[in-house]
């Protein structure tokens, strides 16, 4: 009897190919299995980085989302965090002629101006790829306070019959004061503390970041499903 007339023989060839199969079958099941669990692994380690990371940076624990979906919420427990500073001096200038008669008045003060985040905004950080990595969407820095942090000094001239009152005092010391903000609120300060915030950030958590952008104040965030 030839071999392949063995009925003996061909069920055992059937059954050595299926017991391949089904190894084969195993083995890729536990390789998808083993993957599956090492990123979910890889995950939940960067979730827990990333909260490390912005606690030190920001004082603040982002939104996280995975595929889509919210995982962490943002927990602010400050409303305001200041990153650079910077002293300058400022001077204003004041003067009013009335029927050939001056009025001058010359202000010069030391301001510190603060430039950071109102945490209140919304810092989202999306968890994507394999191996994953973090994309970071922060708010756009911007100024917090311009303080004047020295004694006024004062230096008025009166015209014969037009004379400085107390009114023209404040109100060049009010104009003073917007003008100051209004210098101190420059894109350089706004960038000084973007470049100081990513380093910080990719300083902790290195090549885990994917990307770090910081979006204009007027621009909305599409929606996030939350289940």
């Amino acid at each position: 009897m030839s071999n392949s007339s063995n009925p003996h023989l061909s069920l055992a060839r059937s059954v050595g190919v299926c017991l391949v199969i089904l190894t084969l079958f195993g083995g890729i099941v536990w390789c998808l299995r083993s993957c599956g669990r090492e990123t979910r692994n890889a995950t939940k380690d960067m979730i827990e980085a990333i909260k490390i990371a912005f606690v030190e940076v920001l004082q603040l624990t982002p939104q996280i989302n995975v595929k889509n979906k919210i995982i962490v919420s943002q927990t602010v427990p400050i409303s305001e965090l200041a990153v650079v500073s910077k002293e300058f001096v400022f001077e204003h200038h004041y003067s009013d002629t009335w029927i050939h008669s001056q009025k001058t008045l010359d202000l010069k003060a030391h301001f510190r101006a603060k430039v950071g985040f109102d945490l209140n905004e919304s810092f989202r950080v999306t968890i994507e790829g394999e191996p994953p990595k973090a994309y970071i969407t922060l708010p756009q820095p911007k100024l917090l306070s311009c303080e004047m942090t020295s004694k006024l000094t004062v230096d008025e001239s009166n015209g014969l019959w037009n004379k400085l009152s107390p009114k023209d005092r404040d109100a060049a010391e009010a104009k003073m004061r917007n003008e100051a903000g209004r210098q101190a609120e420059t894109a350089s300060l706004r960038e000084e503390a973007e470049a100081e915030v990513e380093k910080k950030l990719r300083g902790l958590l290195g090549d885990k970041i994917g990307s770090i952008k910081f979006r204009s104040n007027t621009i909305n965030l599409p929606p996030i499903k939350n289940d």
